[in-house]
């Protein structure tokens, strides 16, 4: 979420600077205005890409364990693998998550 804030900060400074050099302003501060917001544009992008999870569904969860789904389902009702987020009303896995288990998969 942070990188997404400092990515929209620097665009909202990009605009403001792109419309003083079209009003024809000379200042030499626009220049380090129009730097910074450019900075914070792919700032922002580097840390929103860093922070970004990838997650991934129950098919997918099956398929890297080599189980069906309905074998997601008990090892979800047993504890056995930790409890999906919910995006748009499906269950999804954090791939970190369910790759940490699969290291571990005897156990399971």
């Amino acid at each position: 979420m942070t990188g997404l804030i400092i990515f929209c900060f620097g665009l909202v400074i990009l605009l403001l600077s792109a419309s003083s050099f079209m009003q024809g302003t000379q200042d030499p501060s626009v220049w380090v205005v129009f730097f910074l917001g450019l900075i914070s544009v792919f700032a922002g992008d580097q840390i929103y890409r860093l922070t970004r999870r990838k997650l991934i569904n129950k098919r997918r969860v099956a398929e890297l364990f080599g189980v069906s789904e309905r074998t997601v389902d008990r090892w979800l009702e047993d504890g056995k693998l930790p409890k999906p987020k919910r995006t748009f009303g499906s269950p999804k896995w954090d791939y970190d998550d369910v790759a940490a288990r699969l290291k571990f998969k005897s156990k399971i």
